[in-house]
Parts: structure tokens; sequence; C-alpha cells
């Protein structure tokens, strides 16, 4: 587990997809990998899951201060 105590900047996302409704009450577990770091851009690919089941993923992009 990572714990930053840095700003992170959202710089982009691709590859996104919407595999199942989510709604209030689901508790959501986001699973993330890093794909390339390259000085403070980080790219990462991820998944969220409600109950073990794959309701979203995609790749994202984000900027470390």
């Amino acid at each position: 587990m990572f714990l930053f105590e840095k700003l992170i900047y959202f710089a982009g996302i691709d590859k996104v997809r919407f595999r199942r409704p989510v709604v209030p009450g689901d508790q959501l577990i986001y699973e993330m990998e890093v794909l390339k770091q390259k000085g403070k851009i980080w790219k990462m690919a991820g998944t969220a899951k409600v109950e073990n089941k794959v309701v979203a993923e995609a790749q994202f992009m984000a900027a470390f201060a």
C-alpha cells in the first residue's frame, strides 16, 4: 500500500469501459497497477469492483507534485 503526502493531479484517462451499474450503498474496491513512470508522470491501469465483480476499468495518467 502506498501512502502519499503529496498532491496528485489527474492528467488523463484512456480505454475506459463501464461493465455494470453501481448503485448507492455499493462498496467500490479499486485495484491499480503502475504501467509506466517517467519523472513525476505515472501511467496506471485499474479496475473498480463491487462484490468481486468488475464494474469499470481504465488506464489513468497522473502527475505527482
